[in-house]
C-alpha cells in the first residue's frame, strides 16, 4: 500500500525553489509626510496568500493603513498603529493590490519599513511577474454652473470565473523494497539478474482536464538505490542531515524526521537537493533504469545511486539490477518517491461594469475631459 505524506506548503524552512518559501515583493523605508498618502501598487496570482508587515522605525503612530483591490474593495486596514507583522491577506483572483500609507495632517513625517511578500499557491506561479502595467484613459464630463456628471453609464454584469481553493502537495512513497541479488556462482539459489517495476500515479482531472474542479498530478519524483548494512546506514544519515537543514521550519510538522525515513528523498524529489552519499566501503551493484517506452532513464554501477526525476512524470518503469560478484549476493534496498499535486477549484460569481455612454439628454452642457491611470497585473 502506498504511503501518503502531506507537505505543510507553509513551511518556511524550505529552500527558496519550494513554491512554500515566499517571495519576497518589496523590503522598503518610505518616508510619509505630515497630511500625505503614500502607494504602492503590486499584481498578485489566483491563490496566492499575502504576507504584509511593516513598522514605524521611531514608534510613532501612523494615522491609517490599508490593503485594497484596485478599484477599492478593502481587504485590511488599522488605524493609529505603530506597525503589524505578517497580516496574512488570500488572493482569490489575480488582481492589482495597493497599499496606503496615511499620514495626519499636522504630524511629523513618518518612516515606515515596508515587507511585502507573496506565497504562490504552486510553482508554477513561483515566477509570476508581480510588476503593475498603468494605462491612461480619457474619461468624458459635462458641466453645468457647479454641477458636473459623468458621459457615461457603467452596468454591472454579473460573470463566473474559476477560483483556486485548495493546493496541496504530498509525496507517495511508490516502491520500498529489499531485493536479494545472488551471485554469478550462486545460480543453484537464484539469478544474479533482478527486475523490479513500478509506475507512478495516474494524473487525474474532474470532470475534465480542460476545466478541473479537482486535479492530482505528479511534478516530480526520486529513486534512492543501495547495497547493503553501509547504504542503509549512509541512507538514515542523509535524513539527519535532511532534518538539521530543515530543523526549526519542521520540528512543529514531523514532515522530516529521521524515524520517518522520507525527508532526505522527499527533499531531492522536491528540490533536487542532495542529502545523500556514496560510502566510502561496500558491494556495489549495477542497475538500469528503464521506462515502458523502451528509453533508459538511468545507468550505473556503485554501491549507492539517487536522482531526482523531472520526466517522465507517467507511466511505467523497470529498474534492472545485476550482480557481479563472483561469490557473494548483495541486498538491495530500493525506494521510488514522487511528489504529487493536489489542487481544487470552484466556480466563483463576479461582477464587471460594462462602461456605456450616457442617455443623449445627460450628455449636455460643457465637456470636461480628465486622464485617469489605470493599473493591469503584468501576470506570468
Amino acid at each position: 500500500m502506498k504511503k501518503i505524506i502531506t507537505l505543510f506548503i507553509a513551511i518556511v524552512g524550505m529552500s527558496a525553489g519550494l513554491c512554500a518559501q515566499p517571495v519576497t515583493i518589496a523590503e522598503l523605508t518610505i518616508p510619509v509626510s505630515g497630511g500625505e498618502d503614500k502607494e504602492l501598487c503590486y499584481g498578485f496570482a489566483a491563490g496566492d496568500e499575502i504576507l504584509f508587515s511593516y513598522l514605524e522605525t521611531n514608534n510613532k503612530k501612523i494615522k491609517e493603513v490599508e490593503v485594497s483591490v484596485w478599484p477599492g474593495q478593502s481587504r485590511y486596514a488599522d488605524y493609529e498603529t505603530t506597525g503589524a507583522r505578517d497580516q496574512k491577506i488570500n488572493v482569490p483572483s489575480t488582481a492589482v493590490y495597493c497599499f496606503r500609507f496615511k499620514n495626519a495632517g499636522l504630524s511629523a513625517e513618518r518612516v515606515i519599513r515596508v515587507s511585502i511578500r507573496r506565497r504562490p499557491a504552486t510553482a508554477e506561479q513561483r515566477h509570476f511577474d508581480t510588476a503593475v502595467r498603468w494605462e491612461e484613459r480619457v474619461d468624458t464630463f459635462y458641466r453645468k454652473g457647479n454641477k458636473e456628471w459623468p458621459g457615461w453609464i457603467d452596468t454591472p454584469e454579473t460573470k463566473m470565473r474559476r477560483t483556486l481553493v485548495r493546493s496541496d502537495t504530498t509525496a507517495l512513497t511508490i516502491l520500498e523494497k529489499t531485493e536479494r541479488v545472488f551471485s554469478r556462482t550462486g545460480v543453484f539459489y537464484g539469478s544474479n539478474k533482478a527486475e523490479i517495476k513500478f509506475s507512478l500515479p495516474q494524473d487525474q482531472f474532474l470532470p475534465d482536464r480542460r476545466a478541473p474542479e479537482y486535479s492530482a498530478r505528479v511534478i516530480g519524483w526520486a529513486f534512492w538505490i543501495g547495497v547493503g548494512d553501509e547504504a542503509d546506514r549512509s541512507y538514515r544519515d542523509a535524513n539527519l542531515k535532511a532534518v538539521s537543514k530543515l530543523a526549526d521550519a519542521a520540528a512543529g510538522f514531523k514532515l522530516i524526521s529521521g524515524a520517518t525515513g522520507y525527508g532526505a528523498l522527499a527533499l531531492l524529489a522536491l528540490k533536487g537537493v542532495s542529502m545523500f552519499s556514496n560510502p566510502p566501503k561496500g558491494d556495489n551493484v549495477r542497475y538500469s533504469l528503464w521506462a515502458d517506452t523502451s528509453e533508459q532513464l538511468d545507468s550505473g554501477n556503485s554501491i549507492t545511486a539517487y536522482r531526482r526525476m523531472e520526466t517522465p512524470l507517467q507511466g511505467g518503469f523497470t529498474l534492472q539490477l545485476f550482480n557481479d560478484n563472483a561469490i557473494d549476493g548483495i541486498n538491495v534496498s530500493v525506494k521510488v518517491l514522487a511528489i504529487q499535486l493536489v489542487q481544487a477549484w470552484r466556480d466563483e460569481p463576479f461582477t464587471i461594469y460594462r462602461r456605456m455612454p450616457a442617455p443623449e439628454e445627460q450628455r449636455q452642457g460643457t465637456v470636461v475631459l480628465r486622464t485617469t491611470r489605470l493599473p493591469f497585473a503584468s501576470g506570468n
